[in-house]
């Protein structure tokens, strides 16, 4: 079996910016005042709502207490003091939680069995006018993250404990976590992986096909295993404080280089076909 080397993708990040360095994928910036720009559309859900991105798709999940609502403006997710509020009413927080969708990573014929990330969430503040109360900052109180093989089938939410807190009023809150899969919890689905590979089939190293394989022998092998880190998500718990928004969120693999062994496609047309990051919805129907 003829293997050859590849250099799997990095994200290079600093906190200045985020910027991709030899990288096949591109993570969505959740760009809050862009998405008010382009267009939205809000649906009404179990504790909270969904707001969606008309011009790129982007469903944000957001709950938060009853006869409270948050907003997206160009300045920002968050809700503004209004006339009228009280004292109270100024000094006061909504606290709610938005997660982010589902975020593919690895490569869409290789998924990752260990991930580190780095992720940014920028923070505006409205001028206090003269006069007015000052106000308590918003603040992120909690922020988790997950990982899925299929985007149906998901780990436990695992919580961001290096946070590095802005140092000015308008600034950014920084983190970073990795999240690794067990090898036990991974032996199972080696082993059908090393079956799949021994079968006359166009690419054997092609996972996204040798998931389907899988599923083909066991449908519910997702519901019993989380063999590896194909999309991931956030989660984040917060305090908004009236005229403090949170402006964009984005993030990036950092992962050091690394060489990887490949046996080629039969057809290299595969290969160009199956560039990006790891793709398999399992909440998609399936194609026929």
């Amino acid at each position: 079996m003829n293997r050859v080397p590849i250099a799997i993708q990095v994200l290079v990040c600093c906190l200045s910016g985020l910027a991709a360095v030899a990288s096949a994928e591109e993570n969505p910036i959740i760009d809050f005042a862009a998405m008010a720009k382009d267009g939205l559309t809000v649906q009404a859900a179990e504790g909270g709502s969904i707001i969606r991105s008309a011009k790129k798709g982007l469903d944000i999940h957001i709950e938060h207490e009853a006869g409270k609502k948050l907003d997206i403006t160009q300045e920002g997710l968050g809700w503004d003091f209004k006339a009228g509020y009280s004292r109270v009413d100024a000094a006061s927080c909504i606290y709610a939680t938005f997660m982010t969708p589902p975020m593919g990573v690895g490569r869409a014929w290789r998924p990752k069995r260990d991930v580190s990330l780095m992720g940014r969430i920028s923070l505006s503040r409205r001028p206090v006018s003269p006069g007015e109360e000052p106000r308590r900052p918003t603040w992120i109180s909690q922020i988790f993250v997950r990982h899925s093989p299929d985007k149906k089938h998901w780990s436990t939410w695992h919580p961001v404990l290096n946070v590095r807190l802005p140092k000015t009023e308008d600034a950014f809150l920084g983190f970073d976590c990795s999240l690794d899969v067990p090898g036990m919890e991974q032996r199972e689905y080696g082993d059908l992986l090393e079956a799949y590979q021994k079968l006359d089939v166009p690419w054997r190293d092609d996972e996204e096909a040798a998931v389907r394989w899988i599923l083909t022998q066991q449908p519910d092998f997702f519901a019993k295993h989380v063999p590896f880190i194909g999309h991931v998500q956030f989660l984040f718990e917060v305090a908004f404080a009236a005229g403090h928004r949170i402006t964009s969120f984005d993030w990036g693999v950092t992962n050091d280089f690394r060489s990887g062994l490949f046996e080629p496609p039969k057809n290299p047309a595969d290969f160009d076909k199956s560039q990006g990051p790891w793709r398999f919805d399992a909440t998609e129907p399936v194609k026929k």
